[in-house]
């Protein structure tokens, strides 16, 4: 028989993490004696613990058919099964154990593991409890209860769980980490930045708390802090699929989207399994105008999790794009059905549907606001859901004060200055004079392929462009990013916040090129039709660069009644875009500042674009729009008067607008709201 200093010796070089040594000295052993249990078990261990979890099973089970009271055994044998995700036998080995040994504490965190795993909180809760109450000194199962109440959105009882962990361990990084992910979660991001320092003073190099730190910047939308975070967590961690993954979110927002679809394409390939990688990659494949693949990745998402309220919500967008509005509030009405704290889709079904009673799904968003879980942001999605819904149900006093409280939200958590724009606005004057114009005459590219069509948003620059694309020889590209891109890649330039002096001292075969550049990139919307729109709204302030580049481009200038104007851009929700709207103050300042603007473009260009007003669209449809095609140099078509039955994608908030005939419910909209918008007609000059 063994002699038990073998055994001994085995375990001191197992403990000690020599695992070759002690899985030899554990053969010798068996090959005297084949049906010796001990070392048949440690055996199996060091083979669960190399990754071999067959191996392991297949002696841990020989061990405890020689001996079937040894609850460690049992453990082990559970760890083995976990490590294969069979949880239910799992369970079954841990609880063999625990009644073997009813105060076995690490078994009881065992269970917990598993029976989380499966989707049984309630019972890992318990079970973690027990470890703890067994060995309250036991920092894993503080944890794992902690990580577990997070989980379950228990955030105040997760809290109480790190706080006992560091009473214990006041070192113990994992804890300070964990603490700050709940507090996150709270929305109490200054605490939760206290945390994730405390644990780089314990490890520099720890990536976790870098990556976090990145989420609290993302969510400050600090992109520039955020991607620096997310990269020194990935160069500490090259293959951490979440860090990548979140890097990847940094550039999606920020509109790089070969960069977010790259760090995407690298997370799935090292989480090929991840629902949220595949909804992701979802949002880029819609941002870059590929509606099929961005269906394919949602549908991806939800079959590897089924109640993905996000993913839901997601390809509900991408059919509303489409102009598919059954299938988009199929989607919306699931997502709220799994989650209903996911505001989100509450707010992109209000956006789409026309309500004309109180119904049992207002009344179920209006319970959704009284929940004290809520964050600004949740908060703010439910308020312009319900503004729009009481503005369609016409009471106007509700409508109003949802709008404002989802605006003063949006608005605490954004870093805007209206005096930088009131420079920029007057840089932009200074620069493109008359003097300026007289020297840079007849410089730029002659094609005529672009239609730009600027204004303020919400000033009727979808509907423009809807008519047009309706015509057999336009094609409608939407909002594009390509000539703010040009603008950056001026020499000496590295970013759009460097126009216009980036601008000033071009020569003129630059000038040449960049017209050249643009018409060349827009060509690959398509090729055939002669011309192409390019509907950025803020293009506005771009007209003396389109008119130095393409000096034979048209301008269509969309105009709308100023406060209708200015109203329909507060009761809007604008992601990541339009700082200005969501204060009456600033908005109604920023419109001055955009009509001064225009009036300068009028005095410093001969002509300088079309004016196309709103009202007098909605309300003289044939004559305008005759108008506009000949502007244009357009021959009549009469799918231009029947814009709406045109199918093409609109990912701009007037999607849902630009698919109904004409109406003008919108004109004069905003005397509905009388005094409450006092602030934007005192910025304009209102009496």
């Amino acid at each position: 028989m063994a002699s038990t200093d073998e055994i001994q010796l085995g375990l001191q070089l197992h403990q000690s993490g020599d695992l070759s040594q002690a899985a030899r000295i554990y053969r010798n052993i068996l090959t005297n004696e084949p049906d010796n249990s001990d070392a048949l078990h440690l055996l199996g261990v060091i083979e669960y613990q190399l990754g071999h979890a067959d191996n392991a099973i297949h002696l841990i089970e020989r061990a405890i058919a020689l001996n079937p009271n040894l609850p460690y055994a049992y453990n082990n044998l559970g760890e083995a099964f976990r490590s294969k995700a069979d949880f239910d036998k799992a369970i079954a080995n841990y609880q063999k154990s625990l009644n073997l040994k009813p105060d076995y504490s690490e078994a009881f965190n065992n269970l917990g593991i598993a029976q989380q795993a499966k989707g049984d909180m309630p019972q890992a809760l318990e079970s973690y409890q027990k470890a703890i109450a067994l060995s309250p000194q036991y920092i894993e199962a503080h944890n794992n209860l902690a990580l577990a109440l997070q989980a379950d959105h228990q955030f105040e009882a997760a809290i109480k769980s790190y706080e006992n962990v560091l009473a214990i361990d006041p070192a113990d990084i994992e804890a300070h980490n964990g603490l700050g992910v709940t507090l996150k979660s709270l929305g109490r991001l200054d605490e939760a930045l206290t945390c994730f320092n405390k644990a780089l003073a314990i490890n520099s190099d720890y990536a976790d708390a870098y990556n976090n730190m990145g989420t609290v910047a993302l969510e400050r939308k600090k992109f520039a802090e955020a991607d620096r975070f997310f990269q020194k967590a990935t160069l500490l961690k090259p293959n951490d699929a979440t860090a990548l993954h979140n890097l990847g979110k940094v550039y999606e927002e920020i509109g790089e989207n070969q960069e977010a679809l790259q760090c995407y394409e690298k997370a799935r390939s090292l989480k090929p399994d991840c629902a949220e990688i595949y909804n992701n990659l979802g949002n880029v494949y819609r941002s870059t105008r590929q509606p099929d693949q961005a269906i394919a990745s949602y549908q991806k998402s939800l079959n590897l999790k089924p109640d993905f309220a996000m993913a839901h919500a997601n390809l509900g967008t991408v059919y509303q794009d489409l102009g598919d509005f059954d299938n988009a509030r199929t989607s919306y009405r699931t997502s709220m059905a799994i989650d209903p704290l996911y505001t989100t889709a509450h707010r992109h079904f209000a956006f789409i549907t026309k309500f004309t009673e109180y119904n049992k799904e207002i009344r179920q968003i209006e319970n959704c606001l009284t929940d004290l879980k809520l964050s600004n942001e949740q908060r703010m999605n439910l308020c312009f859901a319900l503004g729009k819904i009481f503005e369609d149900l016409k009471n106007y006093n509700y409508a109003f004060n949802y709008f404002h409280e989802g605006n003063q939200l949006y608005r605490e958590a954004v870093d805007y200055s209206l005096d930088k724009d009131r420079i920029l606005f007057q840089q932009i004057k200074t620069i493109f004079s008359k003097e300026f114009f007289a020297k840079n005459h007849a410089v730029g590219c002659t094609d005529t392929t672009p239609i730009f069509i600027l204004g303020m948003p919400r000033s009727g620059t979808s509907l423009a462009e809807q008519i047009l694309a309706s015509h057999p020889c336009v094609y409608g590209a939407g909002e594009l990013e390509e000539l703010n891109n040009l603008i950056c890649l001026l020499p000496g330039s590295t970013a759009m916040s460097e126009f216009p002096e980036n601008f000033s001292q071009l020569n003129h075969q630059t000038l040449f090129q960049l017209g050249q550049n643009y018409v060349q990139q827009i060509r690959s919307y398509s090729l055939t039709k002669q011309f192409i729109t390019d509907k950025m709204p803020h293009n506005f302030l771009l007209v003396g660069i389109i008119k130095t580049i393409l000096p034979n481009a048209k301008i269509i200038h969309c105009q709308r009644d100023p406060m209708d104007n200015c109203l329909s851009l507060y009761k809007n929700y604008f992601q990541n875009a339009h700082y200005y709207s969501y204060d009456m103050n600033e908005l109604g300042q920023y419109y001055a500042l955009y009509q001064d603007l225009m009036m300068h473009w009028q005095k410093v260009i001969p002509s300088p674009f079309y004016d196309l007003n709103y009202e007098h669209l909605i309300s003289n449809a044939k004559d305008e729009i005759e108008k506009l095609l000949d502007f244009c140099g357009l021959e009549w078509d009469d799918a231009c008067l029947a814009f709406h039955k045109t199918n093409r994608r609109v990912t701009t908030a007037s999607t849902h607008q630009v698919r109904q005939p004409l109406y003008q419910d919108s004109l004069k909209l905003w005397q509905h709201y009388g005094d409450k918008l006092n602030p934007i007609k005192a910025a304009l000059e209102i009496s």
